[in-house]
């Protein structure tokens, strides 16, 4: 939803100046911050639990933008909507680091460039997908719908490729056994 984002601040009332300040430097301190993180959750936690991680706070950053919308008083709106900007943009960078470094891992050795490219082919057609969508629904049910139905989709996705990988996981450990 990220390119919802901008949009949504401008009807808001952020100026396109704040907009380009925000999107610039705000974006590039939170991109760091979340490679950084993502590379932590990625040492310090199995795969599984590193995707739910970083996907759920994603996801919680996008239902937070709904709760915000229904909840924040008028003059806090557009404040709180930046700052789950920068969530956002944290959250998805350590996400896409703990997603690449797991399909680099799912990867064959013998065929590692192969594999890798259809996973971020796929991730990058979903995405576009998403991207479509999302606009389809901000514009005809409002930003609201559309944040709400990219939060719980995030949280059922991070669900599942947890679910997955774990099972994978212990499969791959009693063939072993």
């Amino acid at each position: 939803m990220l390119p919802l984002l901008a949009p949504l601040l401008l009807d808001h009332g952020l100026s396109m100046s704040a907009l380009g300040a925000l999107f610039s430097g705000g974006n590039i301190a939170a991109g760091i911050a979340g490679t950084l993180a993502g590379g932590l959750l990625m040492k310090y936690t199995s795969p599984g639990r590193a995707l739910l991680t970083a996907y759920g706070v994603q996801g919680i950053a996008l239902l937070a933008v709904v709760m915000t919308f229904m909840m924040a008083p008028g003059h806090l709106l557009l404040p709180i909507l930046q700052c789950l900007v920068i969530v956002q943009s944290i959250s998805l960078a350590c996400a896409l680091v703990c997603l690449y470094a797991t399909l680099m891992s799912l990867s064959s050795p013998l065929q590692a460039g192969v594999d890798f490219t259809l996973f971020q082919c796929t991730d990058a057609a979903i995405a576009i997908l998403a991207g479509v969508i999302g606009g389809v629904v901000a514009q005809h049910f409002g930003y609201a719908a559309c944040f709400l139905f990219a939060g719980v989709f995030t949280l059922l996705a991070a669900w599942v490729a947890y679910i997955r990988l774990h099972s994978a996981r212990e499969l791959m450990t009693s063939a072993i056994d």
